[in-house]
């Protein structure tokens, strides 16, 4: 191997470091982009969970609120035809 060889391997390694380099970068940024992803769509998750759960205690209310209601006109109803 002449010197020119020698020069031109270490170029081809120089080279192929700084790739390894960029690789590793890009792959740090898309670990961190899919961890964003991961915990908005974690979120996103758990506030639909705590949606859902307000909307079924909204109608448990609705439901006992209109069974109460119901009752009443019951009890009136027969009070005035007893």
């Amino acid at each position: 191997m002449d010197k020119q060889d020698i020069n031109n391997r270490h170029r081809q390694e120089y080279l192929i470091n700084i790739h390894l380099q960029e690789l590793s970068h890009r792959q740090d940024e898309l670990c961190k982009d899919k961890e964003s992803t991961s915990n908005y769509k974690w979120n996103e998750y758990t506030k639909d969970c705590q949606e859902e759960k307000d909307m079924e205690e909204q109608i448990g209310k609705i439901k006992k609120e209109t069974q109460v209601a119901r009752d009443r006109r019951e009890f009136t109803w027969s009070s005035f035809h007893d």
